[in-house]
């Protein structure tokens, strides 16, 4: 799929942020107010967070990403997805947060097309490939809802 380009700008890690995630971001940006990334210092990090969802609700932001770089050479990096605010407390495997997660890893890395690891209970890997204000992301899916819309 592709989708428009996100670009987070850097933001003081609020307080709030680290409480509700147990642990301190090293660097944490901002996109529209409404998405939080926070990035931290390795990937054990990431994959050992047990959020306080109810904290993670009462923070301004709808969405809130955590990432890292990957340990492993076959990720670029890692991330979760968390957006209780929505009802959603983990979300398995998100295409929309690449579109900012891309961007977000592409001058650190020196690259425009990555290999991610989302660290869900269910996991799942995504490439991301950035091209002008455009980001695509893509993967094996598993189908959960199929529906049809009628028209009246």
């Amino acid at each position: 799929m592709t989708c428009p380009r996100r670009d987070a700008k850097l933001i003081d890690p609020p307080q709030e942020l680290s409480e509700a995630l147990g642990i301190k971001p090293i660097r944490a940006a901002s996109y529209e107010n409404e998405i939080i990334l926070a990035e931290f210092d390795g990937e054990d990090s990431i994959r050992g967070l047990a959020p306080n969802f109810e904290l993670l609700k009462a923070l301004s932001f709808h969405d809130v990403i955590v990432t890292a770089k990957a340990k492993k050479e076959k990720y670029d990096f890692i991330s979760r997805f968390f957006a209780p605010k929505v009802g959603i407390n983990e979300d398995p495997v998100t295409g929309s947060a690449h579109c900012l997660l891309g961007p977000y890893w592409a001058p650190k890395l020196d690259k425009q097309e990555f290999l991610a690891f989302q660290a869900s209970a269910r996991s799942g890997e995504v490439r991301v490939r950035l091209q002008g204000e455009r980001v695509f992301v893509g993967g094996k899916a598993i189908t959960v809802l199929q529906g049809k819309l009628i028209h009246q």
